[in-house]
């Protein structure tokens, strides 16, 4: 005949027992998601783009360009701020 089936182990009894489960909560950082000088040198670099784009146009700018250079600089701007006011990182030994 067949033969008796295991007791279920420690485990298998709790998850049968409907207990809600422990809650386990990420631990959040203290750290800043990328660091600051990430956001310095991306403006660094939109910047030199903006200009790279309106350095050889001699005389008026075309209105696509203009737009482009604006989105550049606005660009720029937020991410300079952001780098300004991002929290600086810490040790981990805080």
């Amino acid at each position: 005949m067949l033969a008796p089936a295991p007791a279920p182990g420690a485990g298998v009894r709790t998850l049968l027992q409907g207990q809600p489960p422990a809650m386990v909560l990420p631990r959040t950082s203290n750290q800043p998601v990328l660091p600051r000088w990430y956001y310095f040198a991306a403006d660094f670099i939109l910047v030199q783009l903006a200009i790279l784009l309106v350095w050889p146009g001699s005389g008026r700018i075309s209105r696509t360009r203009l737009v482009v250079v604006a989105a550049l600089i606005l660009t720029a701007c937020v991410l300079g701020m952001a780098g300004c006011l991002s929290r600086p990182a810490r040790d981990s030994a805080d």
